[in-house]
């Protein structure tokens, strides 16, 4: 049987793999542009490979303060 990869996560599931961030918080990133969104009908979905990035240039930023 075949694995089945999530790219797509609703907003409540982009939150929290965020660390729990609030849906505002979430928006400001999305209208940043610091995370990738697309929508079906009228849900919003965030994609995976975004929401790494955004955590792996924090990530980059936070080494590189130290």
């Amino acid at each position: 049987m075949a694995e089945i990869i999530q790219r797509g996560y609703t907003m409540d599931e982009a939150c929290g793999y965020l660390g729990g961030i609030s849906r505002p918080t979430m928006y400001k990133l999305m209208g940043d542009g610091d995370v990738s969104s697309y929508r079906i009908g009228r849900r919003v979905y965030v994609t995976k490979e975004s929401l790494d990035e955004f955590i792996n240039g924090r990530v980059s930023e936070e080494r590189g303060h130290q």
